[in-house]
C-alpha cells in the first residue's frame, strides 16, 4: 500500500520540506535563547505526526504561526492574512515556509481550495479561527465559518493554546517582551454527528485563554514597554480626553496625559501601574473597556444637529487595486456618520461618501494600517494625526450596528 498520503515529507515535496528543516533550525536559537519554549510544550505525546490534521490555534502575536509550527516538529502551512504577501519581501519567505493568502473577513474561494488540496493530501493545517490577532489577549468568538469548514472536511482537528504569546508581543506594542512561551496542544478530536453551533462552541473552548494572566517569572523583561500603546489606548484611561496619552520623552516605559497630567509606567505584564496619587494598577485590557464603554459607539450632537461620530481635519482615502500603485480617490477632512463614511473638501464640497451598509469588511492590517473593502476593492483610510486603531474601532462599531440583519455573522473583531 502507498503510505505516502500520510507521510509528510513525501506529501509536501523536496523543496518545501528542505524549507522547513531551514526554518525550524534557524527559529531553534530565538526560540531556546529568547522565548524558552523549549520545554514548554505540553501535550506533543498525542500530537499526531502523519495524517491530515487542523490545528486551530489562538491568535495573539505576529509570531503565533512560528511558535506553533517549531512545537507540532511536522511541516505545517498556514493560512495566513493577505495582506502580508503584498509585502514583497515577506511574501516569498513566508510562503517558503508553507503559508498561503486568505482574505480577512470575507469569502476566498482560492483559499478555501488550497486548504482543501493540501487536506486532501494528508497535510498539517494551521489556521486562526478568530480571524485577526487580539490585542490584549481576550479571545475573539469565531465565526460560523470554521463549524462549516470543520464539518466539510470531517476534520481532526487539534487545538493550541499559547497563554503566554500576548505577554510576550502584544499587538500594540513596537517591541517584544522577554516572557516565557508555552504551547498547549490538546489531543485530536473530531466532531462527527455534531452540529456547526456545536462545533463553533468547542472551537471557542478549545482557543480560550486567560488575559489577566500573569507570569511571576523573575527573568521576564522588556524594553520600551510603552511603545505603541497611545495608538491603542486612545484616550485617557483616567479623564477621557481623546489622543492625549503620549509616552514619556526621558522613561521609555511611562505613558502620561496631556490633559489631566497622569502618569503610569507599563510593566512586562501588560499592567498600568500609576505614579499619579488616587489611581489604581490595572490591566491594559481593562482600561481599554472602561475607555470604550464611556466613549462610544453612541450619536453625538451639536445645539443645532447631529455631530460627525468622528472626524480628522486631514486624511487621505486611497483605492488598492490587486497588483497594482494606490490611487487616491479623495483628500480633505474625513468624517464618520451614524450612516456614511465621508470626505469633505474646502466650503464643505463632498468629495467621496461611502455608506456604511456597503462596505463588506472592515480591517486593520501591519503596522495598524486601516482597511475596508467595497465590491471587492480594498481602501485604505488614513486620518492624518490621529490613531487609526481609534477610527479602526468606531468604524467597525457603526458598520454592525449598519446592518442589524446582519450582526451575529459579521466578524467581531480588528
Amino acid at each position: 500500500m502507498d503510505t505516502r498520503a500520510r507521510d509528510p515529507f513525501y506529501n509536501i515535496g523536496l523543496w518545501p520540506y528542505l524549507a522547513f528543516c531551514l526554518g525550524w533550525l534557524i527559529w531553534m536559537f530565538p526560540a531556546v535563547l529568547f522565548f524558552r519554549q523549549v520545554g514548554r510544550v505540553k501535550g506533543r505525546e498525542t500530537f499526531p505526526m502523519d495524517g491530515p490534521v487542523l490545528i486551530l490555534a489562538n491568535h495573539t502575536a505576529a509570531l503565533d504561526p512560528a511558535w506553533v509550527g517549531f512545537a507540532a516538529l511536522r511541516p505545517c502551512h498556514y493560512m495566513a492574512s493577505a495582506a502580508l504577501f503584498r509585502i514583497r519581501w515577506l511574501a516569498p519567505i513566508i510562503t517558503a515556509l508553507g503559508a498561503f493568502p486568505k482574505a480577512k473577513f470575507t469569502k476566498d474561494r482560492d483559499s478555501m481550495a488550497k486548504l482543501n488540496e493540501l487536506y486532501d493530501r494528508g497535510q498539517c493545517i494551521v489556521i486562526f479561527p478568530e480571524g485577526t490577532r487580539t490585542w490584549d489577549g481576550r479571545n475573539i468568538p469565531v465565526l460560523p465559518g470554521i463549524g462549516r469548514l470543520v464539518k466539510r472536511l470531517n476534520a481532526r482537528v487539534v487545538f493550541a493554546r499559547m497563554p503566554t504569546a500576548f505577554l510576550a508581543q502584544p499587538r500594540w506594542a513596537s517591541y517584544p517582551r522577554y516572557v516565557p512561551l508555552s504551547v498547549e496542544f490538546s489531543p485530536p478530536v473530531t466532531f462527527e454527528g455534531k452540529t456547526e453551533e456545536e462545533i463553533v462552541a468547542a472551537v471557542n473552548e478549545g482557543v480560550r485563554i486567560d488575559p489577566e494572566l500573569e507570569v511571576l517569572d523573575v527573568r521576564c523583561f522588556g524594553v520600551r514597554l510603552a511603545w505603541g500603546l497611545p495608538e491603542y489606548l486612545w484616550a485617557c484611561p483616567h479623564c477621557l480626553a481623546e489622543e492625549s496619552i503620549v509616552v514619556s520623552p526621558t522613561h521609555s516605559d511611562e505613558i502620561s496625559c496631556r490633559a489631566c497630567e497622569s502618569r503610569w509606567r507599563i510593566d512586562v505584564q501588560a499592567r498600568l501601574n500609576p505614579l499619579t496619587p488616587g489611581l489604581h494598577r490595572e490591566s491594559v485590557a481593562r482600561a481599554h473597556d472602561r475607555m470604550t464603554d464611556r466613549l462610544g459607539p453612541r450619536p453625538r450632537f451639536r445645539d443645532d444637529a447631529p455631530a460627525p461620530i468622528l472626524s480628522a481635519d486631514r486624511a487621505r482615502v486611497q483605492r488598492m487595486p490587486r497588483g497594482g500603485a494606490p490611487i487616491i480617490v479623495a483628500e480633505g477632512a474625513l468624517r464618520l456618520n451614524e450612516g456614511s463614511l465621508s470626505v469633505v473638501g474646502e466650503g464643505g464640497v463632498l468629495r467621496w461618501e461611502q455608506p456604511l451598509r456597503e462596505i463588506e469588511m472592515v480591517s486593520l492590517e501591519v503596522k495598524n494600517a486601516l482597511f475596508i473593502r467595497v465590491a471587492g476593492e480594498l481602501h485604505q483610510i488614513f486620518p492624518e494625526g490621529q490613531s487609526t486603531v481609534k477610527w479602526g474601532w468606531f468604524l467597525h462599531q457603526w458598520w454592525i450596528l449598519s446592518r442589524p440583519e446582519d450582526a451575529a455573522s459579521l466578524p467581531q473583531g480588528l
